[in-house]
């Protein structure tokens, strides 16, 4: 018999035992079978029932095929044994299938059984966590591609499984990516999935190192197809960019027509390009403006493509105002091969097209009026202020922060926006410690006197005063409960309130502001008494230098203006057209675009994350960079 390999041992506490039994029943069911054998029964013309102990037990699967190898021949009992010892690794018996397979003779067993006791031993082994036992026996099995479909992904799993144990990613990955050079084609896509696997689980530092090594080719292939998919800072723009500039060096590697499903699918949705967008737009009506706004941005993002040598797509504009039937317009859209439609702009036709089921032509309109709407083949896109408030509860409460203030304009726009961050913020778990509303008419210190309780704090003074009837010496308090302020103020009224706040002994009190602080003129006088203040913006309006808003500037002089960000939205609406099912389906896709960090959930609903920023002496600073 051949020994083992050398290393530690399977533990078999209990397994002796358990053999020793399956070796007695044996015994005593043969002996009872001779008995049988020997008296004058009459032949039995009912059909044949399982075996049975003495007892009356039916034996188990294991029990009746060690029964089998009792009687067999040496070859036949070789492979009786060893399909029980299978059986057992089944039921996750691991020693005992380990000391059965230890009492089998490898040279009585044809080429390919010996394989697949080798392959046994070595699952046993790395079951009962013997990862360097387990590798020793997978070494045994010098060809791998003379086992089956199924031992060889076993294989193959134990292989990267013992590396995993031992802690080895990189020998795991070496390993596999060897064996895929010269595995058969149906086996390399399970090769691909094995490798990518572990590529995802490496930390992109250690993946840096490795693709600094002297790797072979089908290495650095892998090694450089799981770097630009790390990034998470990049959009799905550059990771098109990225995928294809990989494509034009590795188009032969292995993995190029292997490529995990997220990569899959990125490749396909980037060639399902539209031809022809009709854009349903305002043109004429109370709408017209901020309509033609819109279309000036998209142009702008059209014409930028042409100057990089792309092919857009076809343009058709529509004048929203003037047409009464939108079940009419789907119609001639689909007549002339329109295959996506931007716009509506006004909510009232949204709601027309978020009452039906489903749309003939994917559509992004320009607004959005129900987050829970589920129109088949409709994305809505708006720049809502409400937006800016969940963004700010939800930075405010990753910033530690659990009780908070808020402070708006007593307006129907300032009410929806401390409605929607109080709304957030419950749902957070923060508390809400009070609120206040102004006029912006000479209330500002009421107003904040109230609200941090100064004004309470001075009532009690008085009392006091008139109570003990002598002078004292006395400092009003702010509460001190309250670890946040958010605040939302045009750039006027912020410049008086934040050094009210300094005024009511608050000026260490944090404050979170929504972008209606900035006013587009970025001059450190106008922002020395903000200082402190975080907000946030979109990158269209906060970026001192912004190449598609500089294409603007010198036919626009609101570009920077609250009615300047609907260039913004219409740069994005285009940008957006390629990959509105990409962003919708792949779990994480982003586009990095003009009015914020962009992302669709399953409903279609287009998500803005705004960048923060710090006012710092005056300066606009990105969040947490320091002043130059």
């Amino acid at each position: 018999m051949m020994n083992s390999p050398s290393g530690p041992q399977p533990r078999t506490d209990g397994s002796k035992t358990k053999v020793k039994l399956f070796r007695s029943v044996n015994a005593v069911l043969l002996l009872g079978l001779l008995v049988a054998g020997c008296t004058s029964q009459p032949p039995s013309t009912t059909p044949p029932s399982e075996p049975e102990t003495p007892q009356g037990r039916e034996l188990t699967e294991v029990e009746q095929l060690l029964l089998q190898a009792e009687t067999a021949a040496p070859l036949a009992r070789a492979e009786y044994t060893l399909a029980a010892a299978e059986k057992l690794l089944q039921q996750q018996e691991y020693a005992s299938a380990a000391e059965l397979l230890a009492q089998i003779n490898p040279l009585l067993l044809p080429e390919l059984q010996q394989l697949r006791l080798w392959l046994l031993q070595a699952e046993a082994a790395n079951a009962l966590q013997l990862a360097e036992q387990s590798q020793q026996w997978l070494a045994r099995i010098e060809n791998p591609r003379l086992l089956v479909a199924e031992d060889y992904r076993r294989y193959i799993a134990l292989r990267s499984d013992n590396f995993r144990q031992l802690g080895d990613t990189q020998a795991t990955l070496k390993a596999l990516i060897s064996e895929s050079e010269s595995a058969p084609l149906e086996q390399q896509s399970q090769l691909a999935d094995e490798i990518w696997l572990l590529l995802e689980r490496i930390d992109p530092a250690e993946l840096v190192q490795m693709l600094q090594q002297e790797n072979s080719y089908l290495e650095q292939g892998w090694y450089e197809l799981a770097q630009l998919s790390q990034r998470p800072d990049q959009d799905v723009i550059q990771l098109t960019e990225a995928l294809e500039g990989w494509y034009s060096l590795w188009g032969m590697h292995p993995a190029a027509t292997n490529l995990p499903q997220s990569l899959q699918q990125l490749r396909q949705f980037s060639a399902d390009r539209p031809t022809h967008i009709a854009v349903l737009l305002p043109q004429t009506g109370k709408l017209a403006k901020p309509g033609r706004a819109v279309i000036e941005g998209l142009m702008n993002a059209h014409y930028q493509q042409l100057q990089q040598g792309q092919s857009p797509a076809r343009v058709s504009f529509f004048d929203s105002a003037r047409i009464e039937d939108l079940q009419q317009f789907y119609l001639e859209a689909q007549q002339q091969q329109v295959d996506l439609v931007i716009g509506p702009l006004d909510k009232d036709r949204l709601r027309q097209l978020t009452e039906r089921p489903g749309l003939p032509i994917p559509t992004l309109a320009l607004n959005s009026v129900d987050s829970s709407t589920s129109t088949l083949n409709l994305f809505q896109f708006g720049l809502r202020t409400e937006d800016e408030a969940i963004q700010s509860a939800d930075q405010a409460w990753a910033d530690g922060h659990r009780v908070a203030l808020t402070l708006t304009p007593a307006t129907s726009w300032g009410d929806r926006i401390q409605q929607a961050f109080n709304q957030r913020w419950l749902t957070l778990g923060g508390v809400l410690a009070g609120g206040e509303r102004f006029t912006g008419e000479k209330d500002f210190s009421d107003r904040i006197s109230h609200l941090l309780a100064t004004d309470a704090s001075e009532a009690r003074a008085k009392q006091l005063a008139n109570l003990i009837r002598q002078p004292f010496e006395f400092e009003p308090r702010r509460r001190q409960d309250p670890d946040l302020l958010f605040m939302t103020a045009l750039n006027k009224d912020a410049r008086q309130i934040k050094p009210t706040l300094a005024f009511h002994y608050a000026s260490d009190l944090p404050v979170y502001a929504t972008s209606h602080l900035f006013d587009g003129q970025p001059d450190a006088n106008r922002y020395q008494d903000l200082n402190g203040i975080r907000f946030n913006a979109m990158p269209w309006v906060i970026e001192p230098q912004n190449p598609a808003r500089a294409r603007l500037e010198p036919y626009r002089d609101n570009t920077r203006s609250r009615f300047g960000r609907l260039y913004a939205l219409g740069i994005d609406s285009y940008r957006l057209i390629p990959y509105l099912k990409l962003l919708q389906e792949l779990p994480g896709a982003h586009l990095q675009g003009q009015t914020g960090r962009l992302s669709i959930d399953l409903l279609g609903q287009v998500s803005r994350t705004q960048p923060w920023s710090l006012i710092k002496d005056g300066l606009i600073l990105p969040q947490n960079a320091e002043q130059p």
